[in-house]
């Protein structure tokens, strides 16, 4: 699959918002008064949902970019990196942002086939796919949500709640997600993100075995779990984190190409050359020298 030619893994920040059990869901109201011209990369533990309320803004995900317009929703899943910029003045958006735990504890016994979580595990492209007459209603939520986080009402959290499930059953309706018969535990994520924190934190070659180990379950399970989850395999993630590391690295000193490849676990210059060929489309040295001019 073409890879999105604005998609730089250098440029993707690591964000941290203060959600827990206890404090599961926020919403904000943000307006951008000005075009931004840079786009803007990140990824973060805690799921992702906004509405584009006015003007137009672009989306990048990492296969494809996308233009989104009043009425419009963008979904991100857990560490999915994804990114934006600001077309139009005075654009205005609502972001949810939720605890995964939430998701995945959205069970309703009058609907079996609800899966919480299946909109953020969705291919990118299909959640991004609004029919027309849902615009309409997911403007309408959004006019409900946006006064609540104005007016600071009383069970603020209740309403971010409600509100949030209402969105979901818009969007079941209008994707007619078919059912799935097989749902991750919410164990299953907690191991997850474990491997996610490990990959963050150690600079050399992570094997599936070694991990899955760590996290005390088989490798077979791990790998299942880790790629229905995020959509990649558990070594295809952390090559990309070492590699995104190895090219902060590249532009931010003098050190030669060969120890920046012993640094972060790949076994030489060669070695890293190849991996840099994949996915920057360039060599290491080719990466340093353009983005030093």
């Amino acid at each position: 699959m073409k890879k999105n030619s604005l998609w730089n893994i250098t440029n993707i920040h690591r964000l941290r918002y203060e959600l827990s059990l206890e404090n599961p869901i926020r919403a904000n109201s943000i307006i951008y008064p000005n075009k931004i011209a840079n786009s803007s990369f990140d990824m973060h533990y805690v799921l992702e949902m906004g509405i584009v309320v006015k003007g137009r803004i672009q989306r990048h995900y990492e296969d494809f970019t996308t233009i989104l317009e009043p009425g419009d929703i963008w979904i991100c899943g857990m560490w999915e990196p994804h990114g934006y910029k600001i077309l139009q003045p005075n654009s205005k958006v609502i972001v949810f942002a939720v605890w995964p735990q939430m998701a995945i504890d959205l069970k309703f016994l009058e609907a079996p086939d609800f899966n919480g979580m299946s909109f953020f595990t969705t291919p990118a492209k299909k959640r991004l796919s609004i029919p027309t007459a849902t615009r309409s209603d997911i403007l309408l939520l959004s006019k409900r949500l946006d006064r609540i986080i104005r007016i600071n009402r009383p069970n603020q959290v209740l309403w971010f709640r409600l509100l949030f499930i209402e969105l979901l059953l818009i969007l079941k309706e209008a994707w007619k997600i078919p059912p799935q018969t097989e749902t991750l535990t919410s164990n299953s994520y907690s191991v997850i993100n474990k491997a996610i924190q490990i990959a963050f934190v150690n600079r050399e070659l992570l094997t599936e075995e070694k991990v899955a180990k760590i996290c005390g379950i088989s490798r077979n399970a791990f790998n299942v779990y880790f790629e229905k989850m995020m959509g990649i395999s558990f070594s295809k993630f952390a090559l990309r984190h070492r590699l995104s590391s190895a090219a902060s690295q590249l532009i931010r000193t003098d050190d030669p190409i060969k120890a920046i490849a012993t640094d972060w676990g790949f076994t030489d210059a060669s070695h890293l050359s190849h991996s840099f060929l994949q996915y920057y489309n360039c060599s290491p040295a080719e990466y340093r020298n353009k983005f030093r001019k």
